[in-house]
């Protein structure tokens, strides 16, 4: 099925654009998928539920054109996406558009843009590169908007789903959503590229260039550093163990959060773009710069 979206340029899928981002339904049975030339589809199995293309005519926003997130609501009905100057919510079954917000422009035509999105049971939040924060009901239904110094660039729930941690590349912070105060802040020693959470554990991992950062999620404190190879600073958590898969060039490693190596898992020729575990934990999942989809099965319980 084609999605029809306002604003929306053909749909010409290029076969050779690399898969950025990755994320599956809470149940493992839907798939998304983005591209580096802003299309977007959802999978079942080898079925297409949707697909489309988010590029736009509007000559203003194409120079912010990315795909910076993709999630699913907890009941996997609704797909939010963050992408140019706007977050987007999509009836995943009907393929639809159920809501979006589009921020208006700072002094009337500087584009404003979603730059880390995140979803948790009852909320979905998004940060933007004016230095604001925004939580929404699942059902589209702004429930806050404010600006921080420190608004991050990359961000996720804790597993509590009221606490939300971010990083602007140079600190880590907590928020509460529902008071929408910062419970800490912590100065990082390097710059931070990405930033993910572990459903199970409540540990942050925080990705320089040379090594992963683990954190508590309650008190910021360091737990351990983990070394890392060249390539993407791509991290994912497994569900339930104390496993983390760390992405470099051509592969991807798997470690415990002591740093023990337990093994190596190998692409072809093509680059790790994006990096996830399925929800049950049984494969380790990487989108490649080839636009195929990779992945291992998990045999380290």
């Amino acid at each position: 099925m084609q999605v029809s979206l306002p604003l929306l340029a053909p749909r010409t899928i290029n076969r050779r654009a690399g898969i950025n981002h990755l994320a599956y339904s809470p149940d493992g049975s839907l798939l998304a998928l983005s591209d580096t030339h802003m299309c977007v589809e959802v999978r079942r199995g080898d079925e297409t539920v949707f697909s489309v293309k988010l590029a736009t005519y509007d000559q203003k926003v194409r120079p912010t054109e990315r795909i910076r997130g993709l999630s699913f609501t907890h009941d996997g009905k609704l797909l939010l996406i963050a992408a140019g100057d706007k977050v987007s919510a999509i009836d995943v079954e009907r393929g639809e558009l159920r809501w979006d917000y589009r921020p208006p422009r700072s002094f009337g035509f500087l584009i404003v843009s979603p730059i880390a999105l995140a979803t948790s049971l009852g909320h979905v939040a998004a940060a933007f590169d004016n230095g604001s924060f925004a939580i929404w009901s699942e059902d589209g239904v702004m429930r806050a908007l404010w600006h921080e110094n420190d608004c991050p660039r990359y961000m996720a729930f804790l597993p509590d789903g009221d606490r939300l941690v971010g990083c602007d590349s140079f600190s880590l912070g907590v928020w509460n959503v529902q008071t929408r105060k910062r419970e800490y802040r912590i100065k990082l020693p390097d710059r931070v590229y990405s930033l993910t959470v572990s459903p199970g554990h409540n540990t942050v991992a925080a990705r320089t260039l040379h090594e992963v950062l683990l954190y508590d999620g309650d008190e910021g404190k360091l737990v351990s550093r983990l070394p890392i190879g060249a390539g993407l600073p791509l991290a994912a958590f497994h569900p339930t163990e104390s496993v983390l898969a760390l992405g470099d060039k051509f592969g991807v490693n798997l470690v415990t959060y002591d740093g023990t190596f337990l093994e190596r898992l190998n692409t072809s020729d093509a680059s790790v773009l994006s990096l996830t575990f399925t929800p049950d934990g049984e494969k380790v999942v990487a989108g490649l710069s080839d636009r195929t989809v990779q992945s291992w099965p998990f045999l380290h319980r």
